[in-house]
């Protein structure tokens, strides 16, 4: 079974950086084009080759990784997961006064599905809580 290479999305960030970055020479040109004397403006940077592109998109990957090895980046994620699992809770919250809003005689199983989301929420929380602890450095 072929795997797809997981370089491969980095060189495409690399890929479209780059593509940015000659948008912005060519915005760039087009403002000065009536004011830049002929021959003195900078020419555009050429396009990387897929060796150097291929480099930095190790390099990037590699920053990442040690980022979240690190005390900041491993706690900065767990607080995103955090964040994430209160507003989903939030909204299944929500759904669940909804549901019982419309009366639970008739049919309680929308009320008791948004809570069940509410505690798998509430357990991802508490886990996102827990990593973000254990990756703070400890007190002076």
């Amino acid at each position: 079974m072929n795997t797809p290479d997981p370089l491969a999305a980095w060189i495409a960030l690399e890929r479209a950086s780059d593509g940015h970055h000659l948008d912005h020479q060519r915005q760039a040109a087009r403002r000065h084009a009536g004011v830049a004397w002929s021959g003195l403006s900078a020419p555009p940077d050429p396009p990387r080759s897929e060796a150097q592109l291929r480099q930095a998109a190790l390099a990037r990957r590699g920053f990442e990784a040690d980022w979240r090895a690190s005390s900041q980046g491993a706690v900065l994620l767990a607080v995103a997961d955090i964040q994430r699992a209160c507003e989903a809770a939030h909204a299944a919250g929500e759904r669940a006064r909804s549901a019982a809003a419309r009366g639970l005689a008739q049919d309680p199983a929308p009320c008791r599905a948004a809570l069940a989301e509410v505690r798998r929420q509430a357990r991802d929380l508490l886990r996102g809580l827990r990593h973000a602890r254990q990756a703070l450095p400890p007190p002076r």
